[in-house]
Order: structure tokens, then C-alpha cells, then sequence
């Protein structure tokens, strides 16, 4: 399993904007996060968080969607976490 913390990232641009990523400390599960730009819809980052753990980075200025799978067993970026993978998107931009 990854350790928590930037995978690969794509993009330009010097990295001001805080981004806080905070997973509960009671929550199960661990957590493959892309930030996708609006403007060209291309993943500028890609991140896993483990379980109960948080991220603190700061990425370029933008407008950004983050779209996540979560589960409990990591079987690397092909398959995320299985048949169990969970799928989601944030409703607001940042």
C-alpha cells in the first residue's frame, strides 16, 4: 500500500493553493485521489491517503474537481481496490 502523500503530478505552476485532505480517524478506509482540472478535464495530480490519516500540500492555482475510490485492500492503481472499490466526485469545484 502506498505510504499517504502525492503519487504523480501533472501540471505546472507554482504550488500555492493549500489543498487539506482529512480522512476520519474512525473510517475503515484508505483513499486513491485524483484533482482533475476543469478547463481541460486531464487528472493534474494524483494522491492516496491511508486510513485515518490527512494530507497537506499546496498544488498551482486553478479550478479543480477531485474525484476518489476508497476500499480497505489496495491492489495498485489498475485495480484500486477491487470489486469492493467505491467511486466518488466532489459536487463543488476548487
Amino acid at each position: 500500500m502506498p505510504q499517504t502523500g502525492i503519487i504523480a503530478k501533472n501540471i505546472s505552476g507554482e504550488n500555492v493553493a493549500p489543498l487539506e485532505i482529512i480522512i476520519p480517524c474512525d473510517e475503515t478506509k484508505s483513499y486513491y485521489i485524483k484533482l482533475i482540472n476543469i478547463k481541460t478535464d486531464n487528472t493534474a495530480m494524483t494522491m492516496f491517503i491511508r486510513t485515518g490519516e490527512s494530507l497537506d500540500i499546496f498544488v498551482p492555482l486553478g479550478s479543480y474537481e477531485l474525484r476518489y475510490a476508497c476500499g480497505e485492500n489496495w491492489y495498485g492503481e489498475e485495480y484500486l481496490f477491487g470489486r469492493n472499490t467505491e467511486y466518488y466526485k466532489t459536487d463543488d469545484t476548487f
